[in-house]
């Protein structure tokens, strides 16, 4: 009973007090020339940075880490981000575009005259509030290797050939459809979480984790589709948990039902 007051007081009552804006009139994110340019350039499969200013801060720093969310635009400070051995992460460590590039990091943001972006990056779009620039060092997110020796030559030195290109046809944060071709390995420039699985056909797989902490796939020499899904196993247990609390706080219910039915019997 608790549960439908609540339900229907969140439903019913308060929800009619929350003023919603009109999207299409007053949009939440409006789009910039800054935000364009940004979906143009990295899009959907590229991956961004930042330099924040040292001293005014996110005053002056443009887009600060997970802002670019809203235009769907992924950064290296998302939960999907690389971890590398549990420690913090490697954006906070180093602007290295060689070493970012590794982990699928395609562009740099930065205030306007900044001196301190490091070599190697290039800049390839700026405006009074912002600077863009390119990696040419970047590896893609999903990179498919021939074979295992291939793999293993990236992962292990810092050579950034040897791979294919692979782009997604189907992208959600917890479901990726995949297509490949004449490749048997399949890394993903991802956190690697033992939630991730995969399937080549009807069996679906775990995803192993690689040296560098990103997400690969050993997916055979005739894969032409590759789907992935997110299935975190706490999820899963905590539905358990949560239909069996359901259940019995149902069955205390009928238990007091008929208790207090059995109360007002009258007695011979």
């Amino acid at each position: 009973m608790v549960a439908v007051a609540v339900f229907s007081e969140v439903t019913l009552f308060a929800s009619r007090w929350v003023v919603w804006s009109d999207d299409s009139r007053y949009p939440l994110f409006p789009e910039t020339a800054e935000s364009q340019v940004l979906k143009e350039e990295v899009g959907k499969n590229g991956r961004v940075t930042s330099i924040i200013h040292p001293v005014t801060h996110m005053a002056t720093t443009p887009f600060i880490p997970n802002t670019l969310s809203a235009y769907g635009i992924a950064t290296i400070y998302g939960y999907d981000s690389i971890l590398p051995n549990g420690m913090s992460l490697i954006a906070d460590r180093t602007k290295d575009p060689a070493i970012l590039g590794h982990y699928g990091v395609s562009h740099l943001i930065t205030w306007p005259g900044n001196p301190d972006v490091p070599a190697g990056w290039q800049l390839i779009w700026e405006s009074p509030l912002m600077q863009l620039f390119a990696n040419p060092t970047v590896v893609p997110r999903y990179a498919g290797f021939r074979d295992q020796a291939a793999l293993t030559s990236f992962l292990q030195t810092d050579e950034r050939g040897g791979y294919v290109a692979v782009q997604e046809t189907l992208g959600y944060e917890n479901r990726r459809e995949l297509k490949v071709q004449n490749i048997s390995w399949l890394r993903v420039a991802e956190n690697y979480s033992p939630g991730w699985e995969f399937s080549t056909g009807s069996n679906w797989q775990p995803v192993e984790r690689a040296s560098d902490g990103t997400m690969i796939l050993s997916l055979g020499d005739k894969a032409t589709e590759v789907s992935m899904r997110y299935r975190p196993p706490l999820r899963a247990q905590g539905f358990a948990i949560s239909g069996i609390s359901l259940a019995a706080c149902f069955g205390m219910f009928l238990v007091s039902l008929r208790r207090s039915k059995s109360a007002r019997l009258p007695t011979p």
